[in-house]
């Protein structure tokens, strides 16, 4: 039990506890420069990713993570975001969104296979920037 629990924060391929999407989780919270290269056989896109985003491609298939609150300051943000139903570009969580627009909206990307990941907010982010992108790309198609 104790050798399993111990693999759990082993960054292999070969831990079928691990998957890319759990992995670039965890890495969106480490600064960017500081983040591994490759993951489960992805690597790091740094020059895309940033504080917020960790950017991991693989063939035609790339995951964003996006990390999540940091702190009493993001909360209290992120409350009033919620509550108010404000995500405009003038928001954290519209810079987000604006950075992912820009992201997958590139001619070179038009055509990847792109997942979103997250924990915590992250993973609120993800979930819901998800369902937006989506109606963006049947908007413009």
């Amino acid at each position: 039990m104790i050798e399993e629990i111990k693999k759990l924060d082993n960054f292999s391929k070969d831990n079928p506890l691990y998957d890319i999407q759990v992995l670039s989780a965890k890495e969106a919270y480490i600064k960017p420069d500081e983040r591994h290269e490759t993951l489960a056989g992805f690597k790091y896109d740094k020059e895309s990713s940033d504080d917020v985003l960790a950017i991991y491609k693989k063939d035609k298939q790339v995951v964003i993570a996006i990390r999540g609150s940091q702190g009493i300051r993001d909360w209290v943000g992120n409350y009033f975001n919620l509550m108010s139903g404000n995500i405009d570009s003038s928001t954290a969580f519209g810079k987000v969104l604006n950075d992912l627009r820009a992201y997958v909206n590139k001619p070179e990307n038009r055509d990847l296979d792109i997942s979103l990941s997250g924990h915590s907010k992250g993973s609120m982010l993800s979930f819901y920037f998800s369902y937006i992108l989506t109606l963006d790309n049947l908007a413009t198609n």
